[in-house]
């Protein structure tokens, strides 16, 4: 999920400044009365996104998503909080990166296992006990 995915765009409200804990809004009438309900952060959410096609593990400016729940000043002792983090990434450019360097790597080992092949076939032919390395190089850049 990115951060365009979460929920609808227009009805985000986006600030660089959160509170934990309000106590103004749930005064009625008047701020020197006492309130009714103090409304608390009850889920906190931070989004990490990495920035595709970098190496340098650069990522883009993080996501804080706060849902406030009001409670009543009777049941304080029952407010819990959640906290979590998310981290994303996309994960096609390392499968496409790993897939080619085992590609790679085997394709090398069978180019090499087939010049040795070769070579001693063709040493075989010719009776010589030895392979040596200018018979392998031979065969491993030859074109067929």
């Amino acid at each position: 999920m990115t951060h365009k995915t979460v929920g609808n765009m227009n009805n985000w409200y986006l600030t660089r400044r959160l509170m934990l804990i309000d106590t103004l809004s749930g005064r009625e009438k008047s701020l020197s009365s006492t309130p009714r309900v103090i409304r608390m952060a009850s889920d906190l959410k931070i989004r990490f996104q990495l920035v595709p096609n970098t190496q340098k593990g650069e990522v883009y400016p993080p996501l804080m998503t706060v849902s406030y729940s009001d409670i009543l000043i009777t049941d304080l002792a029952k407010q819990t909080v959640s906290f979590s983090m998310e981290y994303e990434m996309d994960q096609n450019e390392a499968w496409v990166k790993t897939n080619v360097q085992i590609a790679l790597g085997v394709l090398g080992g069978v180019a090499v296992v087939y010049s040795l092949l070769k070579t001693a076939s063709c040493k075989r032919r010719i009776a010589s006990p030895l392979i040596d390395l200018l018979a392998s190089e031979h065969f491993s850049y030859k074109k067929q």
